[in-house]
């Protein structure tokens, strides 16, 4: 999958965006952090072909994600 870091890093300007780190199902994910909290994230980038019909699971994974806390 290529993407286009400089678009990502448009959509997401409170996010400082990085490496890649690997990629799934349902697209890439790519290293992070939010620049106001100093916190680092994983982004991930649904891949646009295909994506019909995985959003409702993207969503779902996203909330079980966002409840993770691990140093």
């Amino acid at each position: 999958m290529i993407i286009d870091l400089e678009r990502v890093q448009k959509a997401l300007p409170g996010y400082q965006v990085a490496e890649r780190l690997g990629s799934g199902a349902f697209g890439l994910v790519l290293a992070g952090e939010h620049r106001r909290m100093g916190r680092r994230v994983a982004i991930k980038v649904m891949d646009a072909e295909g994506a019909e019909g995985v959003a409702d699971g993207f969503a779902a994974e996203a909330r079980v994600l966002a409840g993770l806390d691990h140093p």
